[in-house]
C-alpha cells in the first residue's frame, strides 16, 4: 500500500478553476470529476504566530481581501500575500470537502480533501468552522 501523505508531498492536487461567483467573491471550481476522499488542495501560505499575525491583520484596511487558517493555538497560516488556490475556496454549511491536518517531516500541512465525488463544473467548498462570540 502507498502512505497516504505521498499526495500532499507530491502535490498531487485536482484541477481546479478560479471562478467569479455570485456575491461571494471569487470561488473555486472543479475542472475534472474528483473522487471521494481525494486530495482537492493543499492550503499554503506564510506560517505565523498568532501575535504576529494579529499585528499584521491590525495593519489590513477594510478593504483588503484577507486569507488565513488557523493552524493550531499557536500559529495561523496567512495565504492573503502569498498561497495556493485553497485560499479561495469558499465557506458551505452543506460542503463537499473537508479539512485535515497533516504532519509531514516537522510540518503540519493542511490538506483539503472530497467529502464525495465532486463533478466537473461543481464549486469546491468545505465549512470554515467559525464560532460566533456574543449576540
Amino acid at each position: 500500500p502507498q502512505c497516504g501523505n505521498q499526495r500532499l508531498q507530491k502535490r498531487a492536487y485536482a484541477r481546479l478553476d478560479l471562478f467569479k461567483t455570485q456575491g461571494r467573491g471569487w470561488g473555486l471550481k472543479a475542472l475534472e470529476t474528483i473522487p471521494a476522499g481525494a486530495l482537492v488542495q493543499e492550503y499554503v501560505g506564510e506560517i505565523l504566530s498568532v501575535a504576529d499575525f494579529n499585528a499584521r491583520a491590525a495593519r489590513y484596511s477594510q478593504d483588503t481581501p484577507v486569507y488565513f487558517f488557523n493552524l493550531d493555538n499557536d500559529f495561523v497560516i496567512d495565504a492573503s500575500a502569498m498561497g495556493s488556490m485553497a485560499r479561495f475556496i469558499n465557506h458551505s454549511c452543506d460542503p463537499n470537502c473537508h479539512t485535515e491536518k497533516w504532519t509531514i517531516g516537522n510540518e503540519t500541512r493542511i490538506g483539503i480533501f472530497a467529502n464525495d465525488v465532486i463533478e466537473a463544473g461543481s464549486e469546491v467548498t468545505y465549512n470554515y468552522q467559525f464560532e460566533s462570540f456574543g449576540g
